[in-house]
């Protein structure tokens, strides 16, 4: 194979001094003590070189992606750093998915047959961020069924609510949404409906970073949506979505966790799991 840099770096420094000690030289002797300090300097360099390159055979080299891409990393053994070096991981795999256009359509079409015969009139969702599945156009389809002839009807009949944060108790409550209708920024930089009418869903749809057996979600880390569960009087019936490659096996709830109703990926029904 091809040399390796340290071996030709040294080889390179050995012909340096070979020429500058034992060739005729017909310089004078300042001439000669130059050439001859500056093979020195050259060989002692391919040394440090050579230092700098030595490293255990079994450990590849350091890439700048290793500093970047949470998947490159070892896994720590503490549950809480582990949980969110999935939480990056996850999200940056998202984000790569080439496919992710298709799959947003197959889950807006697992989400539509899923609601049928659902008799949800409120219906909580969320805007989505960080490449997350976008439920908003298959809630807006399930809206626009109330009444195909009057959109302002259907908008009374079936009514969608997006979350804005309550900064004192740090729950979440929901607000009416409609396409079109006034928006602003909450604080985290995610839009939210401006003014309009709080609403208390009986449906509500989560969005997951990840997910594990037995409804477990992974989500941002942040708990606002077990606490909004855990103050909802009556509990909504909790649905999260996400894309299948979030599919944490070792995943496990922890005490507060509240586990979710059922999950959807653009491959079907993930949670319950049924034998048929």
């Amino acid at each position: 194979g091809a040399p390796s840099p340290t071996a030709t770096g040294c080889a390179a420094a050995d012909c340096a001094m070979a020429g500058a000690t034992h060739a005729p030289l017909p310089h004078s002797g300042k001439m000669t003590a130059a050439l001859t300090a500056t093979a020195l300097m050259v060989r002692q360099t391919a040394v440090l070189d050579e230092r700098a390159l030595r490293r255990p055979t079994n450990e590849p080299m350091p890439t700048i992606m290793d500093n970047i891409d949470p998947s490159r990393q070892s896994e720590p053994t503490d549950a809480a750093q582990r949980k969110q070096q999935w939480r990056q991981r996850l999200v940056a795999e998202r984000l790569r998915l080439s496919d992710r256009l298709a799959r947003n359509e197959a889950l807006q079409r697992v989400m539509r047959v899923w609601m049928v015969g659902r008799t949800d009139t409120v219906v909580g969702a969320y805007w989505p961020i960080k490449g997350e599945f976008d439920p908003l156009p298959a809630l807006h389809r399930w809206q626009e069924a109330a009444d195909v002839d009057d959109a302002a009807r259907a908008r009374q009949r079936r009514r969608i609510g997006l979350p804005v944060i309550d900064k004192v108790a740090r729950t979440l409550r929901f607000h009416v949404w409609y396409p079109g209708c006034p928006m602003e920024e909450d604080a985290y930089g995610i839009p939210k409906p401006k003014d309009t009418e709080v609403v208390q869903p009986t449906l509500l749809f989560v969005p997951c970073v990840g997910y594990g057996p037995g409804g477990t979600r992974l989500g941002y880390g942040g708990g606002f949506y077990d606490r909004t569960l855990a103050s909802l009087q009556p509990r909504p019936f909790t649905v999260g979505l996400a894309y299948a490659h979030g599919f944490v096996p070792w995943l496990q709830p922890e005490p507060h966790d509240v586990p979710l109703d059922a999950i959807l990926t653009e491959q079907g029904v993930a949670w319950p799991v049924t034998d048929d």
